[in-house]
C-alpha cells in the first residue's frame, strides 16, 4: 500500500505538466496571430505608401502647354480683308523668327492667323493693323484656298494686350495667274532634314530649271509670310535623282507648297 502510495506520490507533480502546455501552447498562438496581424498592418502601410505617389501623381499632373507659337487665347477677334482673306487672331509669338529667313527665336513678337477664303493661291500681299500705338505690317506669300497661315509682323513689333486695333487693310494683293502645280506625275519629293532628295519619275528628260517652293509648317497650318525655294539647273535625265540642301527644311516641319519648271 505504501509503495503504490509512494508511486502516486511521485507522480502527481507530472499532474500539473499539461496544463504548462496548454497555456503555453495559447500564449505561443496569441503571438503568432498577433505578429501575423502585425505583419499584415505593415503590409498594408507600405502598398499605401507605395501607391499614394502614383496616385497624387495622375490627380495633379497638368495637360501639356501649348507650343510657344500659338496666339494668346484672350487675344482672339477677326478681321474681314478684301481679295478674300480673313485674319482670324492677332496675338503674340514666341518661336523662331522665319520672316527674314534668319530663324532667330524671338519672344512677343506680333502675329496674325490668315486663311485665304476664296478660290484661288494668293501669290503675295501686304497687311497693315491700325489702330493701336502704331501700325503693324504683314507680308505674306503662297496661300492656296481654304489654307491657313500664321504671319510675324515684318519688324518684329512686340505684341501689348493692351494695343487696340481697330482696322485692317490689304494692299499689293496679287493672285497667281495660272493654277500653281506639283508636277505630280512628273516629279517626285522625298523630305530629308537639311534639304530634299527630288526624282524625276516620268520617261522623259526635263529641260530648263527647276524650282521647288516650301513654306514651314505644323498640324496642317503654315509658319511664316516668307516662303522658300531651292532651284535646279540643267534639268533632269528621266529616273534621274538630284538633292537639294537648305538648312530651312526639315522633314517634319516643312512642305513643297508649288513647283515650276521653266526655260533657263
Amino acid at each position: 500500500m505504501s509503495g503504490k502510495f509512494t508511486n502516486q506520490k511521485k507522480k502527481s507533480p507530472r499532474r500539473g505538466t499539461p496544463k504548462v502546455l496548454w497555456i503555453a501552447l495559447i500564449l505561443s498562438t496569441l503571438l503568432c496571430c498577433t505578429m501575423i496581424v502585425l505583419a499584415w498592418c505593415v503590409k498594408r502601410s507600405n502598398e499605401t505608401e507605395m501607391n499614394a505617389p502614383e496616385a497624387a501623381l495622375t490627380e495633379t499632373t497638368e495637360p501639356a502647354a501649348e507650343p510657344e507659337s500659338q496666339t494668346d487665347p484672350e487675344s482672339r477677334f477677326a478681321f474681314e480683308l478684301d481679295e478674300n482673306l480673313a485674319i482670324i487672331r492677332v496675338g503674340g509669338y514666341t518661336g523662331a523668327y522665319m520672316e527674314d529667313g534668319s530663324d532667330d527665336l524671338v519672344s512677343g513678337v506680333m502675329m496674325i492667323v490668315v486663311t485665304n477664303h476664296g478660290e484661288e493661291t494668293l501669290q503675295y500681299a501686304q497687311i497693315t493693323l491700325s489702330g493701336g500705338s502704331d501700325d503693324a505690317v504683314f507680308k505674306l506669300s503662297t496661300l492656296k484656298p481654304g489654307e491657313t497661315v500664321v504671319v510675324l509682323e515684318t519688324n518684329r513689333k512686340e505684341y501689348h494686350t493692351n494695343d487696340s486695333y481697330t482696322s485692317a487693310s490689304v494692299a499689293n494683293v496679287v493672285y497667281f495667274a495660272e493654277p500653281v502645280s506639283m508636277y505630280e506625275d512628273v516629279l517626285e519629293i522625298q523630305p530629308l532634314d537639311g534639304g530634299f532628295n527630288i526624282s524625276n519619275i516620268s520617261d522623259q528628260d526635263i529641260t530648263g530649271k527647276i524650282t521647288i517652293y516650301f513654306k514651314d509648317t505644323a498640324d496642317g497650318i503654315f509658319y511664316g509670310g516668307i516662303t522658300y525655294r531651292g532651284s535646279i539647273t540643267g534639268g533632269m535625265k528621266a529616273g534621274e535623282i538630284r538633292q537639294v540642301m537648305s538648312e530651312n527644311f526639315s522633314a517634319s516641319g516643312s512642305a513643297v507648297v508649288f513647283i515650276t519648271i521653266t526655260e533657263e
